[in-house]
């Protein structure tokens, strides 16, 4: 088995090309790519590991708004590419055959499909919103609980250990 990250490197103060392998599915390209980029950079490409490891950490616990949100955003670009659509009906169904339909049959026709093209205007909109919403509690998550975590860190160390580190 592999030692910890931590270990590795206060005993050897440097970085093989093997120590990046518990962080990586083993045998896959990326692996591969990063081996050879570890090899080059050194101990960069591994503190960004040991820094992903940690930051998938604290946005675990919040994955099902991060997704809600995407899903969200999803909508509402859907939503904001039917509007062309609809404008492109009002302008092949009524703008170009006038001849073809009495004036009351196109001025309702027109309306309806406003309303339509503005009903759907204001699904995106709100979806938007809603995605903005859900982005803004999953982040104040996040935030809360990075700084409780360095909170209980500082808290936890005596007054001279913080002034060693200060």
């Amino acid at each position: 088995m592999y030692q910890s990250s931590q270990k590795i490197i206060q005993r050897t103060g440097k970085l093989r090309r093997t120590n990046i392998r518990p962080f990586l599915f083993a045998h896959s390209i990326h692996y591969r790519c990063l081996t050879k980029i570890a090899f080059f950079f050194g101990k960069e490409i591994f503190y960004l590991a040991v820094s992903m490891k940690i930051l998938w950490k604290y946005l675990r616990p919040h994955s099902g708004l991060i997704i809600f949100a995407l899903l969200l955003a999803g909508v509402a670009q859907l939503l904001s590419l039917i509007d062309p659509i609809i404008f492109g009906k009002i302008i092949d169904d009524f703008a170009n055959n006038i001849s073809d339909k009495p004036e009351n049959e196109l001025v309702r026709g027109v309306l309806f499909w406003l309303f339509v093209a503005l009903g759907i205007a204001l699904l995106a909109r709100l979806a938007r919103s809603f995605q903005d919403y859900v982005m803004r509690l999953a982040v104040q998550k996040f935030g809360m609980q990075i700084f409780n975590d360095g909170l209980k860190q500082t808290l936890r160390l005596s007054y001279q250990e913080f002034e060693e580190q200060r």
